[in-house]
């Protein structure tokens, strides 16, 4: 992120500069495989559909996206699937993954949306779900870390055989506290870059989840927080003066976001809208 991230802007919370939503993808963001990415904001202010405009703008075949999706209807997973390539399946891991592409017609997709089928029986469809989730979240973990250990003291192999690879999560507290799925999300949190897994999520208050959700990544993207014991929880997510924070997420006009990228130390306001 080349640009002063304390330029003053006049009439912009906390005089940080303003960057519209698609000079912020094509100019600032700047994202590399394993880095963690967390959303807060409330219901309805376009978490979403900001994080899958990212997601579009990140996912590549040689850093695919698996997206979970936990919603029996989804809007914004629909959008997602016909804005990009990514492929709707229904369990993990897909036949195609680790497959030799051999033609055109056989290419490697960006990613894949995992969308479990609901059959309207909550019991037997909670434990199918959480059984494909789970998968979901490990296998790519599980075998970058053994490839990892396997090659150890040979670090260019080591680096041509791991698999970077982005988990989406929609919804960090229906994953990690209603499934739940709580421990291994904070494994990815806590031991995933070193694999080259991001995780990314998006939640409506910090104090829902796991502090891992905010300490840890390295892209925060904050929205309007009206609530001073919401506000004051960001206090905990360091490199950042959380002064400023906290008084920026109280100003914040809608589909406003704080974007903090905490190893630079840099921050700007996008305009999302």
């Amino acid at each position: 992120m080349d640009p002063d991230p304390v330029a003053v802007a006049e009439g912009t919370p906390g005089g940080l500069i303003m960057v519209p939503r698609a000079t912020f993808l094509t100019q600032y963001w700047d994202y590399r495989p394993g880095e963690h990415v967390t959303m807060v904001a409330p219901t309805g202010y376009g978490k979403s559909w900001w994080k899958n405009d990212l997601l579009a703008a990140t996912a590549t075949p040689d850093l695919p996206a698996v997206v979970l999706a936990t919603k029996p209807r989804d809007a914004t997973m629909d959008r997602l699937l016909r804005r990009t390539d990514l492929r709707r399946v229904t369990t993990w891991p897909p036949r195609e993954l680790g497959q030799v592409v051999t033609s055109q017609s056989q290419s490697k997709p960006p990613g894949w949306v995992v969308w479990p089928i609901f059959t309207g029986d909550p019991r037997r469809d909670d434990a199918e779900h959480v059984r494909i989730f789970r998968r979901a979240l490990m296998h790519p973990y599980s075998r970058n870390a053994k490839t990892r250990k396997n090659l150890v003291g040979r670090p260019a192999a080591r680096q041509r055989a791991l698999k970077p690879m982005i988990i989406d999560v929609d919804e960090i507290y229906g994953v990690a506290i209603e499934m739940p799925l709580r421990r291994e999300m904070i494994t990815l949190w806590s031991k995933g870059r070193s694999v080259g897994i991001g995780l990314w999520g998006g939640t409506q208050r910090p104090f829902d989840v796991p502090q891992h959700a905010y300490s840890q990544p390295q892209h925060l993207f904050l929205g309007y927080t009206p609530d001073r014991r919401d506000r004051q929880r960001f206090r905990e997510i360091g490199g950042v003066n959380p002064d400023l924070v906290m008084a920026v997420t109280e100003r914040l006009a809608w589909r406003q976001w704080l974007y903090i990228h905490r190893e630079q130390q840099a921050m700007c306001v996008i305009e999302a809208r």
